[in-house]
C-alpha cells in the first residue's frame, strides 16, 4: 500500500509529466470543519500532534497524536523509513481521565519519559516512564504530579526538568517547574528556588553553560535559572504574552517565539544577557494578527529559522501556519508552501505544535489535514524548498475496524475533504458499504477566505488542474477541468465486500437524489469501469443534475460483477456487486459542462486516462481528439451576471489563465488558489472583449462539445504489481 500512496500523493506530478498543466491541485476542497460539522466523519477527531522526537537509535516517537482512532495510542514508534514500529505497544491512554501526552524526552538507557494531561495510569498521573517495548515501567516513581505537565527536557547528568500548570508533586508544593533525578525523585532543593505564579510552557538547556531558559505565560514570560534553579540576575527581557519556544543559533543568540506583540511579533531575536536584537526584523507587519502565534521554532544549519504555529497571515498575506525566516528576520522567499497548512478556526483548529529537522527534512506534527491542499493527518514531511513528501504522509485512520489499518467499513458515512483519501482495506461487516458524499453544489461556496479592499472573496469553487494541451482530449478538457465542492477520488485494495453503493447531496439544487444507472461501460482484460450518473428520462430522480457522473473502477474482468438498481426504493442504494476479492477499487466523481451526463464512451476515455496517469501506464499518446479540440481556449468564454451555472471554462489572455465559473468568473489572485469574483454583465468588456452571449457557440454562453468530440481510448495492461492490478 506505500506504493499507492505515493501514487495518488504524486498526482499532480504525474499529470505534469503527460499534459501542459496550470500548475494547481486537483483534489482539494479545503473544508474539513464544514465536512465535520455538516456530514459527520469518518474518524472521531483532528489530530493534535504534540512533538516528535528523534531517538538515539534513529527511530521517532510521535506523541499526542489523538489516539481515538488508533486503539487509543497516544504514544507512537515510528522507524526511520516511517513505517510503524510494531514492536512498541504503549498503553491505552484513553481508558485515563484525560487520556493526552505532550511531550517525551529519551533516557541513556533507551526508556522514555512522557508527561501530559493523563491521569490513574497505573499510579502515575502526568507523567510515567515507558519501557522499549512501550510498557509501563514500574520501577519510575510513582505519584505524579495534580495538573498537567506540559514540557519535559533532560539534563547531562540524567536528571529531568519537567514544566506545565502543576502546584504539586506527589504531594510536595511546588510551582509550575520541577527538578527529578532519573527515577522521578524530586530534587526538592532546585524546586525550592522556583516560584512560578503561571504556567511553564518551554524549557531549553543551554549545554555549553549549564544554563535554564524557562518560557511560558508567567510575569515577563521569558527567565533564565542557574543550575541549582536560582534566579539569573544578568538576563532580563519582558514580553507582554507567553513564550513558547527557546532556540539558541549558532552566534549564541537566542531565537524566541510565542504570543507576544510588544516585540517581533511573535518571533524575536536577544543576545544572552535579554537585550533584542533590533536588526531582526519581519518585513510590515509579519505575523501581527489577532491571536496568531508561534508554537516552535528550528534553526536549520545555514541560519535560517523554521516558524510554525497558528496564523494564516503574514504581511496581511496567506501564510499557512508555516514560515521560514532569514537570519535577518525577513521571509525566506525560496520557502515555497503554498496555501501551506489548513486554516484554523479556533484554537482546536490546524496548527503547527512542534518542527523537527532531521536529515535535511522539516518534520511537522500538529493539528493539521492537509499542506498546500493535499489531504494528511497531523504530520508532513517538507523538503528544503517547502514542498511535500508524499511518501511520509499518514493517512486518515476510519473506526470500524480495530486492526491497525486504515479501513472503510460498512454502514459508515466517509467524508474526504482533502479527496486524497487512501484505505487499506475495505469490509463487510453485515450491510452494504456506503460512501456519503457532501452536496456538490454549495458545500464550499460563498465562504469568506480573501478580503480584498472590501470585495467579496470565495472558497475556490474549482481548484483544478487546467488541461491547456491538445495531447490531453484536445484544448481545454472539460474531464478534470470541472472539479467542484464534493469532487472525491479514492482508492481501496483488499475489498471484501459485496456491494458498494453511493448516495449524497448530488443533485444540483441541493437535494440528495442518487444516480440513476450503474452501466458497465468498459471491460477489458485487466479492468472494468461502471459509470453511475444521473440520467433524467432513464430513471433519474426529477432535481438530479445529470453533469454529475460516478466512476467506479475495479481490476479484473467483469465476470462475476454486476451491477444493481434498486427500483422499488426509487432508485435509491445503487452499487455494484461481486466485488469480493477483487484486490482493489478506484473511485472517481467527476462533472461535464452544460448537465450533461457523460456518454458510454466518455465515460470510458476519462477512466482510462485517469487509470493511466494514477496508475503510472504508458502515457497519453494513445489519447486523441478524433474532431478536433473540444472547445476553443478563447477569451470570449467569460461566464455572464447571474448565470448561476457550475460549468466550468478557462480561458487565456496575455498569458494570464482565469477560471470561468458559477456567477461571475474567478478571476485568479495568487497561487493558492484564492479567486475574486469580477461582475461582467453582458455588453460589458474583460480585457478589451466585449461580452455577449453570441459570443459563444451555445445560446447560454456556455462552450460545448461537438459531437465528434469524443476521444479515442485504447486500454493500457496494468503492469504486475502495480496497486491497481489484480
Amino acid at each position: 500500500m506505500a506504493d499507492i500512496n505515493d501514487i495518488l500523493s504524486n498526482l499532480n506530478s504525474r499529470y505534469e509529466e503527460v499534459t501542459d498543466l496550470v500548475p494547481d491541485k486537483v483534489f482539494f476542497v479545503d473544508d474539513f470543519d464544514y465536512a465535520k460539522n455538516e456530514y459527520g466523519q469518518s474518524y472521531d477527531n483532528s489530530p493534535l500532534g504534540s512533538q516528535l522526537y528523534l531517538l538515539s537509535s534513529g527511530k521517532y516517537i510521535w506523541v499526542g497524536i489523538d489516539g481515538a482512532n488508533d486503539d487509543a495510542k497516544n504514544v507512537r514508534r515510528y522507524n526511520s523509513d516511517f513505517t510503524l514500529d510494531e514492536t512498541f505497544v504503549c498503553p491505552d491512554f484513553d481508558n485515563s481521565d484525560n487520556g493526552y501526552v505532550r511531550s517525551v524526552v529519551e533516557q541513556s538507557n533507551g526508556k522514555i519519559v512522557v508527561v501530559g494531561h493523563f491521569t490513574n495510569m497505573s499510579g502515575y498521573n502526568y507523567i510515567m516512564r515507558l519501557n522499549t517495548d512501550g510498557s509501563i515501567d514500574d520501577t519510575f516513581h510513582s505519584g505524579g504530579f495534580n495538573e498537567r505537565a506540559l514540557v519535559i527536557r533532560s539534563l547531562g547528568d540524567g536528571s529531568l526538568l519537567v514544566g506545565g500548570r502543576f502546584t504539586s508533586y506527589d504531594g510536595t508544593s511546588v510551582h509550575r517547574l520541577v527538578k527529578l533525578d532519573s527515577d522521578g525523585v524530586l530534587d526538592t532543593v532546585f524546586s525550592g528556588h522556583v516560584t512560578f505564579n503561571n504556567t511553564v510552557h518551554e524549557i531549553f538547556v543551554d549545554s555549553s553553560t549549564g544554563k535554564i531558559y524557562v518560557g511560558g505565560q508567567f510575569t515577563n514570560s521569558m527567565v533564565r535559572l542557574n543550575s541549582d534553579g536560582t534566579s539569573d540576575g544578568t538576563f532580563s527581557v519582558s514580553l507582554n504574552n507567553r513564550v513558547t519556544s527557546i532556540k539558541k543559533d549558532a552566534s549564541g543568540n537566542l531565537v524566541v517565539g510565542g504570543w507576544f506583540d510588544n516585540h517581533g511579533p511573535r518571533v524575536v531575536r536577544m543576545d544572552n544577557t535579554g537585550t533584542i536584537d533590533s536588526s531582526f526584523e519581519p518585513e510590515g507587519t509579519g505575523l501581527n494578527k489577532p491571536n496568531g502565534s508561534v508554537q516552535t521554532l528550528a534553526i536549520q544549519a545555514d541560519g535560517k529559522i523554521v516558524v510554525g504555529g497558528w496564523f494564516d497571515e503574514y504581511n496581511e498575506e496567506r501564510q499557512g501556519n508555516i514560515i521560514r525566516l532569514n537570519t535577518d528576520g525577513s521571509r525566506d522567499a525560496s520557502f515555497v508552501t503554498g496555501y501551506g497548512f489548513n486554516e484554523n478556526s479556533d484554537w482546536e483548529g490546524s496548527r503547527i505544535q512542534n518542527i523537527l529537522i532531521n536529515d535535511g527534512k522539516i518534520l511537522c506534527v500538529g493539528s493539521m489535514t492537509a499542506y498546500d491542499h493535499w489531504g494528511l493527518y497531523g504530520f508532513a514531511s517538507l523538503d528544503s524548498d517547502g514542498s511535500l513528501n508524499p511518501e511520509r504522509l499518514f493517512r486518515y485512520v476510519s473506526n470500524g475496524i480495530g486492526d491497525g489499518n486504515n479501513d472503510m467499513y460498512d454502514g459508515g458515512n466517509f467524508i474526504n475533504t482533502n479527496l486524497t483519501q487512501l484505505f487499506d482495506d475495505v469490509r463487510g461487516n453485515g450491510a452494504d458499504a456506503e460512501l456519503n458524499i457532501p452536496n456538490t453544489h454549495s458545500a464550499a461556496q460563498d465562504e469568506s477566505i480573501f478580503e480584498d479592499e472590501g470585495e467579496p472573496s470565495y472558497y475556490p469553487v474549482m481548484d483544478g488542474v487546467v488541461m491547456s494541451g491538445d495531447e490531453y482530449f484536445g484544448e481545454g478538457s472539460s474531464y478534470f477541468t470541472n472539479m467542484y465542492p464534493g469532487m472525491f477520488v479514492m482508492v481501496a485494495t483488499n475489498v471484501d465486500i459485496e456491494e458498494f453503493s453511493i448516495t449524497g447531496g448530488l443533485g444540483s439544487d441541493g437535494s440528495t437524489q442518487n444516480a440513476s444507472s450503474v452501466i458497465v461501460v468498459h471491460e477489458g482484460s485487466t479492468y472494468t469501469v461502471f459509470v453511475k450518473v444521473n440520467r433524467e428520462g432513464d430513471g433519474g430522480e426529477s432535481g438530479a443534475d445529470p453533469s454529475v457522473n460516478h466512476l467506479i473502477i475495479v481490476p479484473g474482468e467483469q465476470d462475476g460483477l454486476t451491477h444493481l438498481i434498486n427500483e422499488s426504493n426509487d432508485y435509491d442504494d445503487d452499487c455494484v456487486q461481486g466485488l469480493t476479492g477483487r484486490g482493489s477499487i478506484a473511485y472517481l466523481l467527476v462533472a461535464r459542462m452544460d448537465s450533461q451526463y457523460l456518454s458510454d464512451s466518455d465515460a470510458e476515455a476519462v477512466a482510462l486516462k485517469f487509470l493511466d496517469v494514477v496508475g503510472g501506464l504508458s502515457g497519453s499518446q494513445t489519447y486523441s481528439a478524433t474532431g478536433g479540440g473540444i472547445y476553443d481556449l478563447s477569451p470570449q468564454f467569460v461566464r455572464q451576471v447571474g448565470e448561476g451555472s457550475l460549468d466550468t471554462a478557462i480561458v487565456e489572455v496575455d498569458g494570464e489563465r482565469v477560471s470561468l465559473q458559477r456567477t461571475g468568473y474567478y478571476e485568479v489572485v495568487n497561487s493558492q488558489g484564492g479567486r475574486k469574483v469580477v461582475e461582467v454583465a453582458d455588453g460589458e468588456t474583460w480585457n478589451d472583449v466585449p461580452v455577449t452571449p453570441e459570443a459563444t457557440d451555445n445560446p447560454n454562453g456556455h462552450p460545448t462539445f461537438g459531437a465528434n468530440d469524443v476521444p479515442s481510448v485504447t486500454e493500457q495492461v496494468i503492469p504486475a504489481g502495480n496497486p491497481l492490478a489484480r
